[in-house]
């Protein structure tokens, strides 16, 4: 059993800071990123409610690491820009990882190699954090 620090309700609002932020409306999104959308909402609404994420109103996220990179215990991924988007030109749209882990690596400042370097839980949960930027 889970240790979780805050309800599911709770949990679902500090999402919803990130939809509002961005003006998501998940009812319009293409049939096919529903599915990939609903399991890193289910994710990230889990991570939320163990500690382990942390949703803004300025629409950075913070995820607490499981088992820190280095002297890294927490990465901050900042608010989405177009610099950042930029960081996926030289992926191919069907390189869906490749395209989360450059624009993770860009939105924290710490570079597409130091994603890549997340293991288990935390690549997990960071994978689902870059779903949800892509929607934007």
């Amino acid at each position: 059993m889970k240790d979780f620090k805050l309800s599911e309700e709770s949990a679902k609002d500090q999402l919803q800071l990130f939809y509002d932020h961005y003006d998501i409306d998940l009812d319009s999104l293409p049939e096919d990123g529903k599915a990939n959308l609903k399991l890193a909402t289910d994710r990230l609404t889990r991570a939320i409610r163990t500690g382990h994420l942390e949703v803004m109103k300025d629409g950075t996220i913070k995820q607490v690491l499981r088992s820190p990179l280095g002297e890294c215990p927490e990465i901050t991924y900042g608010e989405l820009s177009g610099n950042n988007k930029l960081s996926m030109k030289s992926k191919a749209t069907t390189d869906l990882y490749g395209r989360i882990y450059a624009l993770l690596g860009s939105l924290s400042g710490l570079g597409e190699t130091a994603i890549t370097k997340l293991k288990g839980a935390d690549l997990s949960i960071a994978e689902s954090v870059g779903i949800l930027f892509l929607q934007v």
